[in-house]
């Protein structure tokens, strides 16, 4: 019998097939090439992996140079509350100091307004008023100071796993409480003295300036790389905010 010849379309399919995967192959040896998507995400072949990072100074500076002013004032926004705060802190501080005083004057030395107002002629007023005002303002102190101490020890670890909003919400929300009730006993002058201490309790229950440099820090520190810590937050620079606030209070009485 005559062997059997294979007939052309078997001939193709088998080079077909062998081309195939010889082509195969060939691209499996080639390196990978990574494409880069529209959206910043690098992708590898048909995979693509995309790990969110935070933005740094370094991104902000590739922006175009209408978006970059916003970004650099998002990038800052911890720098511009804890300026705000602090300078509004330093401001209220002083005049609260000088109600004190008059209140200390007109109640408990039972002294006219007259007098009290003009108490720089009457040194010895003056002192016993202003003997009274420390004491009163020390009790303050303590009040707004002494519960902040307590809740920061647990904050730090707290921010960490929860955020930094949330301290930072709660105390400039008893701070504006307590700044309310002070408006109050300004306004009515002959309460006594005792209810300016009471009005720091909000303050120091929330948590107070203590608790808000602790998130302010936290977060700083966990957001941002070595070589970018926030040295604005150094307290030196912080004391020259609150020295400002103070000096633009005193120059807005003189005028």
């Amino acid at each position: 019998m005559d062997r059997l010849q294979p007939n052309d379309a078997d001939k193709d399919g088998r080079s077909n097939v062998t081309n195939a995967t010889a082509n195969s192959a060939e691209l499996s040896t080639l390196p990978s090439t990574d494409v880069s998507g529209s959206n910043g995400e690098t992708k590898h072949g048909l995979e693509s992996t995309s790990d969110p990072q935070p933005l740094t100074y370094e991104d902000v500076a590739k922006t175009k140079m209408f978006s970059r002013v916003f970004r650099y004032i998002y990038l800052a926004r911890l720098e511009f509350f804890l300026f705000l705060y602090v300078f509004s802190r330093s401001m209220a501080g002083t005049p609260i100091g000088d109600l004190l005083l008059q209140k200390a004057c007109l109640n408990n030395l039972q002294c006219n307004a007259s007098v009290c107002q003009g108490m720089d002629h009457y040194p010895d007023i003056k002192d016993a008023a202003e003997k009274i005002a420390s004491n009163y303002s020390m009790f303050r102190i303590i009040i707004a100071f002494g519960p902040s101490v307590v809740i920061a020890v647990f904050l730090g670890p707290w921010c960490d796993k929860y955020g930094y909003k949330p301290p930072l919400h709660i105390s400039n929300i008893g701070y504006i409480i307590g700044t309310v009730f002070v408006l109050v006993t300004a306004y009515m002058m002959p309460l006594p003295l005792y209810y300016d201490v009471l009005a720091a309790i909000p303050d120091g229950l929330s948590g107070g300036i203590i608790s808000v440099f602790m998130a302010v820090y936290s977060e700083a520190t966990v957001q941002t790389k070595g070589s970018q810590r926030r040295t604005k937050f150094h307290p030196s620079v912080c004391r020259r905010w609150a020295s400002f606030g103070s000096c633009l209070y005193w120059q807005y009485l003189k005028g």
